[in-house]
């Protein structure tokens, strides 16, 4: 659902999924984005899955990027460049 867009409609599968599986990186970090992207954009909780998924998984360039983005948004600029700059550089 993620990739096609329905961000509300994947929350309804991944928040189960993370309460089921707190410590696979891969459902907090799809949790994270589909909080900042839905309808309802939620930047806090979002960072907050996001950077759970992150600790389990720090050299992922997706969950950097993602990371990174809501950094920005959070008005984090700094912090959100270094991410979004490793994500970068881990995609070569």
């Amino acid at each position: 659902m993620l990739k096609v867009g329905n961000f509300a409609g994947a929350l309804d599968f991944l928040r189960p999924c993370v309460e089921l599986w707190p410590e696979e990186a891969d459902y907090q970090g799809a949790l994270g984005w589909a909080l900042y992207k839905g309808p309802k954009r939620d930047a806090e909780g979002a960072r907050l899955h996001l950077e759970k998924a992150n600790a389990m998984k720090a050299d992922d360039p997706v969950l950097l990027f993602r990371l990174g983005m809501v950094l920005r948004k959070l008005g984090e600029t700094g912090p959100a460049q270094e991410l979004l700059d490793r994500a970068k550089s881990l995609e070569k």
